[in-house]
């Protein structure tokens, strides 16, 4: 969102870019087209919470689940009435879930 491109340009403005140990690349799972961001770093999800969005490949007019996994664990998942391409979707990762992606290859959504 605007706000928190604000929130984070300021703080880069503020203190210069933070360094990180590593990313954890986030990849698209079936019917998602893209997910920002691109990268997850362990160490800012421990800060607050991280904020996952994606688009749908194909509309799914249908009760739907959104997940995020670490391998075949769900670290965090929403339910949804419908999804659609031209709609935005937004999945929270609580900062609690910190220690279940630090040592992940990768976050599938």
């Amino acid at each position: 969102s605007a706000l928190q491109a604000g929130r984070f340009a300021a703080e880069f403005a503020r203190w210069g870019p933070r360094e990180f140990a590593r990313a954890i690349p986030v990849i698209p799972g079936s019917n998602v087209r893209h997910v920002v961001p691109q990268r997850l770093h362990p160490d800012s999800l421990s800060d607050d919470a991280v904020q996952l969005q994606l688009r749908v490949r194909e509309p799914v007019e249908e009760a739907v689940r959104v997940r995020a996994k670490v391998g075949d664990d769900v670290v965090a998942s929403k339910r949804l009435r419908y999804v659609r391409p031209s709609e935005m979707v937004a999945l929270e990762l609580d900062p609690a879930l910190a220690r279940a992606v630090e040592g992940a290859e990768a976050l599938r959504v």
